[in-house]
């Protein structure tokens, strides 16, 4: 579940600030009062910075934890702020009381407030920016929020966990103690080609298929979670739909636990 904490935290940050933006949006309806208008006018103005504090909040605390977890947090919250804000925008819009293609055909954007010359408050027209802007933040979400991304770039290190051997114990020698051999720890890319192996054992395959899985070019778990059912069933010889389970399993092992 390491990457669904920051997925949830990041739509439910987009829910509340253009849910709460919505509220603020139907007070000025029919309020025609100055005083009452800057009242709201107020209001719409705190929203804004506490937005902006909640969104930023969960990192800047994370930093506190552990660098390489605030890294894969902030990308995760970014990741689904951009993927799910125009759903929620969307929502906001019609809740404020005007249909959500407005924010495609006009560009006007209800829980976005500004303060007119003679004091009346009326949503933000932004043009073709809007439609435009929505579209790269859902493009940008989607690729943002991919795990080979957030591996990459997040640097996650999942913990290495070495062959299962039997160490060999000799008989005690008498005579000066031995000076025991260096042993030189295993390379960052024998580390990720040993938990690909573990995955994959655990998965229920066995050493041949494995080995072609290897030779394949998938040398790291997120290689292989990236791969199509067919390079898989081509690698290996297993059957397309096996493949496709496979890898299924397997992402549901790195990404959700197994669950």
């Amino acid at each position: 579940m390491r990457y669904g904490y920051g997925m949830i935290l990041g739509a439910v940050l987009s829910a509340g600030v253009c849910l709460s933006g919505a509220a603020i949006a139907l007070m000025t309806y029919g309020v025609t009062d100055a005083n009452t208008l800057d009242a709201i006018w107020n209001v719409h103005i705190v929203w804004a910075i506490i937005s902006m504090v909640v969104i930023l909040l969960p990192p800047i605390a994370a930093f506190g934890l552990r660098w390489e977890f605030a890294r894969r947090l902030t990308i995760l919250e970014a990741g689904s702020l951009m993927l799910f804000t125009p759903f929620w925008l969307a929502l906001a819009t019609e809740i404020a009381g005007s249909r959500w293609v407005v924010l495609l055909t006009e560009g006007r954007v209800p829980i976005v407030l500004i303060r007119q010359v003679d004091g009346t408050l009326t949503a933000a027209v932004l043009g073709l920016a809007v439609p435009v802007l929505l579209a790269a933040m859902v493009l940008v979400g989607v690729f943002i929020v991919r795990p080979a991304f957030v591996d990459t770039y997040g640097e996650y290190v999942p913990a290495y966990i070495p062959p299962t051997t039997t160490p060999s114990v000799s008989p005690p020698v008498s005579g000066p103690p031995e000076t025991p051999p260096s042993v030189t720890p295993p390379s960052r890319v024998q580390e990720r080609l040993d938990e690909l192996h573990t995955l994959l054992r655990e998965l229920g395959l066995q050493d041949p298929i494995i080995r072609r899985v290897v030779e394949a070019g998938y040398k790291t778990v997120p290689d292989f979670l990236a791969a199509k059912p067919e390079d898989i069933s081509a690698a290996t010889g297993i059957d397309i739909h096996a493949a496709e389970q496979l890898l299924l399993q397997a992402q549901k092992k790195v990404w959700f636990g197994g669950i």
